[in-house]
C-alpha cells in the first residue's frame, strides 16, 4: 500500500478521497449535475456572484459553468439581475426554489462529511477538530496570497467578488462570555440568557479571533434563534449569513424542526435565508417563554419562524 510520508501528500490524499466521496454523494441530489451543485453551494454562500466571480472562485472551465448556469436559469432555480457596476456582466442568485434545493444539498453533504467522524475514536475528535481549523486557515491565507499574485487590475476585483474568506466554526464556552457580550453590546442586542444558553452558542473565528456569534435557546424540538452579530469592522462579507446556517444547522443536528426569532430590523435579512413572517398567536407556549419574548426584545419586533429539514445520520 502506498503511504503518504510528507504533510503535502496527506492533504492531496485527503482532498482526492473526500471530494471523490462528496461528489458520488451529490450527483444523487435532486439529479444536479456536480457543476450545478458547485454552483448552487457557492450561491448559498455568496448572493449576487457573477458568472466571472464563479470561474474563479471554483477553478472550473468556462464553458462549464455556462452551461451549468443556463440549466439552473431553465430550471428556475437561478435568477439573472443586472450588474450595478458592469452593464455588459449580470449578477447570479438563489430564487426561492433554488435557495431550498442549494439547502438541501448543503445539508445532505454536510451530514455526509459528518459521517467521517464515526470511523474515528471519539477521544480523537477534538484534536481532529483542531487540526482541520488551522489547515482551512492555511488555505485561506495561500488562497488569499494567490489572489494578491494575480497581474492586472482585476486582481482587486476578483478578491472582491469573491469574498474568499469562510469562517471557522465552533462551540462557545463560559471562557467566551465577555467576547461574545462585546459583539453584542457593539451590536445594540440584549445580553440578557446569554451564561444560561452558552452551550447552545456558536463562535464564527477568522485567523482565530471571533468575528461571529450566534445563539439558541432550546425549547424540545423548537428552539429560539437570538444572539446573531458580527464585529463591525466584519460587516457586509456574509458572514452574518454564515453564522446563522452554522447555527442552523447545529439545531437541526440537535433534532430541532422549528426555529423562531424575533428582529427589530433585520426581518429582510433573514426572509433572504428562509424565515417567514410567524404570527405571535402562532407561536408555542415553550418558546414564548424565553427572554426574547419577555422583554428583552421589543413586543413591535417582528416573529419569524424557520422549519429545519429532518437531521440525516
Amino acid at each position: 500500500m502506498h503511504t503518504h510520508s510528507t504533510p503535502g501528500a496527506l492533504v492531496r490524499e485527503l482532498s482526492r478521497l473526500f471530494v471523490r466521496s462528496q461528489r458520488a454523494q451529490s450527483s444523487c441530489v435532486d439529479g444536479a449535475s456536480n457543476v450545478q451543485c458547485h454552483v448552487l453551494t457557492e450561491l448559498l454562500r455568496i448572493d449576487g456572484l457573477t458568472q466571472q466571480a464563479l470561474v474563479e472562485r471554483l477553478s472550473l472551465d468556462k464553458a462549464w459553468i455556462s452551461r451549468a448556469v443556463d440549466a439552473l436559469v431553465s430550471d428556475g432555480v437561478v435568477a439573472k439581475r443586472p450588474h450595478e457596476d458592469d452593464k455588459r456582466s449580470v449578477k447570479l442568485s438563489l430564487t426561492a426554489l433554488g435557495r431550498l434545493r442549494a439547502e438541501k444539498l448543503e445539508n445532505t453533504l454536510n451530514a455526509h462529511a459528518a459521517q467521517v467522524f464515526e470511523h474515528i475514536a471519539v477521544d480523537q475528535h477534538a484534536q481532529i477538530h483542531d487540526a482541520l481549523a488551522v489547515l482551512v486557515s492555511a488555505l485561506t491565507q495561500a488562497a488569499q496570497a494567490a489572489l494578491s499574485n494575480t497581474a492586472g487590475d482585476s486582481a482587486a476585483e476578483i478578491k472582491a467578488a469573491c469574498h474568499i474568506d469562510t469562517l471557522v466554526f465552533e462551540n462557545a464556552s463560559m471562557l467566551d462570555v465577555p467576547a461574545i457580550e462585546a459583539l453584542l453590546v457593539q451590536a445594540n442586542l440584549s445580553i440578557v440568557g446569554v451564561r444560561r444558553h452558552i452551550a447552545h452558542f456558536r463562535l464564527g473565528k477568522l485567523g482565530g479571533k471571533i468575528v461571529a456569534v450566534g445563539g439558541l435557546e432550546i425549547y424540545g424540538e423548537q428552539a429560539l434563534l437570538r444572539s446573531i452579530a458580527v464585529d463591525t469592522e466584519q460587516r457586509n462579507k456574509g458572514y452574518g449569513k454564515q453564522i446563522v446556517r452554522d447555527v442552523c444547522h447545529s439545531a437541526q443536528l440537535a433534532g430541532i424542526r422549528d426555529v423562531y426569532l424575533k428582529t427589530v430590523s433585520a426581518s429582510a435579512f433573514f426572509d433572504g435565508l428562509g424565515f417567514e413572517v410567524q404570527a405571535f398567536e402562532q407561536i408555542p407556549k415553550s418558546v414564548k417563554k424565553s427572554s426574547q419574548f419577555r422583554g428583552a426584545c421589543p413586543a413591535s419586533a417582528t416573529v419569524m419562524h424557520l422549519t429545519l429539514p429532518a437531521s440525516v445520520h
